[in-house]
């Protein structure tokens, strides 16, 4: 192409300049010189040729020439002339027009040999045929290096085969194209030029060649590249400036709503309301912490949460949970579909993006507040400082309120555990006192049922106390209190035998017993013990019905109100024993007084009818004897009969003096005036007693007062066994070892109940029972 522009150049230089030269110092000469030698020669050849054909005169010739001459011209300035002229004029405007474009390939060529920018041109197969200078520099090949050549061998490998496709497409379409380029230097390094490529098409619209403009850029694409990075720059800390404004006013928006309120659960729903107005997702979920187990304290969610969550869950199970427990810091999964560690949990499958900010409180944290949403992408790292300030937010709300509520709490207990205490202490009725103690309770620690079990004298549990709806089936009935034996239960036992409180929940142990059946229905359980002079009197047991079981905060609270109540349970019991001990002491005084009189009566009676009208006919018959003495032939006889009275009186005032204090007591002691008592009850009575004492071989004497209290216990014992147990055998045991005397009377008749006994107002018991006492002994 190059050697074409120079060829026509050269060509249409010189005869353009040729043209130029006539045209403009010769036209009009030449007009003239045409013109009359033209004339000249029509004349010259009219003459000859009238001369030859006639004889004419010269004149006529020349007139006849001149006629012809002047028509000749008129026809020969029509047809030769005038159409030579304008071809003149013709070639005239295309040689000024070949100079022009002549003087403009001139130039053309020299700016394209002095542009600043390469130049490259290629045929319709892409081979270079031309390269300026610029280029040469530009690339650093020389222009014989490069002619021939396709443009590929400056290619850097920095675009795809895809990329020189649709440029060749484009510009192979008639089309310009104009991008960068990443292109190679001869000398390896890489730069970026800014290039258009014009198609060059021939008059019948045919690609024949293009033409390349190089501009190197790198310069200005660095420069470029610098002030985008700088504007992003800009940007960047104008939308960072721009979402902190926005994400400051929503935490001071959010603050005010947060501070609104001391009451936890509007607190609770302020804080799910302002997640979602700060950050829109799916779900907003608030965890509280304690130890491994997380538990849902609220959640809010716009499609319907599932009930995965409600019971809570282990920490283990979402992951990162327990990096943030340990370190505090957040979590998020942009994508839970591409993330390695996430476990689908079931009735959470939807969840696809997740974010966890810790709630701590101090330095403590105390639970977590989640982001969760059904699209990737929504809960990402632009949201993550968002999400740990406004949990910052929320758990100082949250701990506000806590502290509020514990304060509420706490004036609640306090206020509730003084009305107690004066409640308590206004009674000395036990009944009255422990259905204090459970109404306060309720007050304190929620509870479905609850009840206080009292320890009887063998061992077993009776409810003397109960509150609540539903109360479970626990025991035997018996005269209206619930009975059970405490024995094979693992509850009871914990909290009787170890007397430390105990909270449980289902599923209960497999003991089998009755008390544990009765709680099948329950999720909860406690149980303190009563605990009075380090002894246990019973437990206190509350049950739940509710999902969820006791916590430790109510263990602790029963604990206090029953140990403020068993002082008023110990004056109780020890007033109603006072009261009953009265209430036997008048009954005893009452009794031995009736005693009294009855052994009065009966040594009167005894005397009156036994001994009184033996001696009256003692003395009647000595009064007949003083005056018929001589005179009766039976005297000896009635002397006999009289002494034979007397010897039964004598017999009948010893068996007084024997019933009253037998003298063997006195003199042989206290084994043998039993032995001589059992002898006398199975002489008198239909009952075969038998008597063993052991450990009295060598001893001495017992004291008297113990002697007499003992035999009397036997005496009211046996009494007892002939008068009300129809026993037809009796055994009795005297024991003795080091410092103590145990006395065992056992019988198989038909037994009685202690306590019943008590109420009918038999002294029997309490007679025995005091005589124990006086000495300081137990009767059981």
């Amino acid at each position: 192409m190059n050697a074409d522009l120079h060829r026509a150049r050269s060509l249409t230089g010189t005869r353009g300049t040729s043209a130029y030269s006539w045209s403009a110092g010769h036209s009009i000469w030449r007009t003239i010189f045409i013109i009359v030698s033209t004339i000249f020669f029509v004349e010259l050849i009219v003459m000859f040729a009238l001369a030859w054909v006639a004889p004419v005169r010269p004149v006529h010739a020349l007139l006849d020439a001149s006629l012809v001459a002047g028509l000749s011209f008129v026809l020969l300035n029509h047809f030769v002339l005038q159409p030579l002229e304008r071809s003149n004029l013709r070639l005239e405007a295309e040689v000024v027009q070949r100079q022009k474009i002549t003087e403009e390939l001139r130039i053309q060529t020299a700016a394209l040999q002095a542009a600043a920018h390469g130049v490259m041109i290629t045929d319709r197969s892409g081979n270079i045929v031309f390269v300026n200078p610029a280029f040469v520099s530009l690339t650093g090949y020389a222009a014989d290096e490069a002619l021939g050549q396709s443009p590929s061998f400056l290619n850097s490998g920095r675009h795809d085969a895809a990329f020189y496709a649709g440029l060749w497409n484009r510009v192979l379409a008639g089309e310009v194209w104009h991008g960068e380029i990443v292109n190679r230097r001869k000398d390896g390094t890489l730069y970026t030029e800014e290039q258009t490529i014009t198609p060059i098409k021939d008059r019948d619209g045919q690609i024949t060649h293009f033409v390349a403009i190089m501009a190197d850029c790198t310069e200005r694409k660095l420069h470029e590249n610098q002030l985008a990075h700088q504007n992003q720059q800009l940007r960047s800390l104008s939308e960072k400036e721009r979402r902190q404004r926005q994400f400051a006013e929503a935490l001071a928006s959010a603050a005010r709503a947060l501070n609104s309120s001391l009451v936890l659960d509007k607190v609770l729903d302020h804080i799910l309301d302002q997640a979602l107005s700060i950050l829109p997702c799916r779900a907003v979920v608030v965890m509280q912490l304690s130890g491994d187990q997380v538990d849902v304290v609220r959640h809010l969610d716009r499609a319907g949460i599932t009930n995965a969550l409600e019971n809570g869950f282990h920490l283990d199970q979402f992951p990162g949970l327990r990096t943030m427990a340990e370190h505090g810091a957040p979590v998020l999964i942009a994508n839970t579909e591409f993330d390695p560690h996430w476990t689908d949990i079931p009735g959470l499958e939807w969840i696809r993006s997740f974010g966890v900010a810790p709630l701590i409180e101090g330095s403590r944290l105390t639970g977590f507040l989640a982001f969760i949403s059904d699209q990737p992408g929504v809960i990402d790292d632009t949201k993550l400082d968002i999400m740990v300030a406004f949990a910052a937010q929320a758990a100082m709300a949250l701990l506000n309120a806590r502290l509020f509520d514990a304060e509420l709490s706490a004036r609640h207990v306090a206020e509730t555990l003084t009305a107690a205490s004066l409640e308590l202490s206004r009674t000395l009725d036990l009944q009255a006192v422990l259905d204090a103690l459970l109404l306060y309770l309720r007050k304190l620690v929620a509870y479905d049922w609850a009840h206080v079990a009292l320890l009887t004298d063998d061992g077993q549990l009776c409810i003397a106390a109960s509150a609540g709806d539903d109360a479970p089936a626990v025991g035997q009935m018996t005269d209206g209190a619930a009975v059970f034996e405490p024995e094979g239960c693992v509850l009871l036992h914990s909290v009787l035998r170890e007397k430390q409180s105990l909270a449980g929940s289902a599923p209960w142990p497999s003991d089998r017993s009755a008390y544990t059946a009765a709680l099948a229905d329950c999720t909860g359980w406690i149980g303190v013990p009563i605990i009075v002079d380090s002894r246990v009197m019973g437990l206190c047991g509350l049950v739940k019905k509710a999902p969820h079981s006791f916590k430790s905060e109510d263990v602790r609270l029963a604990e206090v109100l029953v140990a403020q109540a068993m002082v008023s349970i110990h004056n109780a019991t020890l007033f109603q024993e006072v009261k009953t001990g009265r209430s036997q002491l008048q009954l005893l005084s009452h009794r031995l007084v009736q005693v009294q009189e009855n052994e009065r009566r009966v040594v009167a009676r005894e005397l009156h009818d036994q001994a009184g009208q033996v001696l009256l006919s003692l003395k009647m018959g000595l009064h007949r004897l003083r005056h018929e003495n001589g005179r009766l032939p039976d005297f000896g006889t009635r002397v006999t009969a009289l002494c034979d009275i007397t010897d039964s009186v004598l017999e009948d005032l010893h068996r007084l003096a024997m019933n009253l204090r037998p003298a063997t007591l006195d003199h042989l002691g206290l084994v043998a005036a039993i032995r001589d008592h059992v002898a006398n009850v199975n002489q008198q009575h239909e009952l075969h007693c038998r008597f063993e004492a052991v450990g009295f071989e060598n001893q001495a004497r017992l004291d008297s007062n113990i002697e007499t209290s003992l035999y009397r216990i036997v005496q009211e014992s046996l009494t007892n066994v002939i008068r009300h147990a129809g026993a037809s055998r009796a055994d009795l045991l005297l024991h003795l070892s080091a410092d103590t005397v145990r006395l065992i009377v056992e019988d198989d008749g038909v037994g009685f109940i202690p306590a019943a006994e008590n109420e009918t107002g038999r002294l029997g018991l309490v007679g025995m029972r005091e005589r124990c006492e006086m000495l300081g002994g137990t009767l059981e």
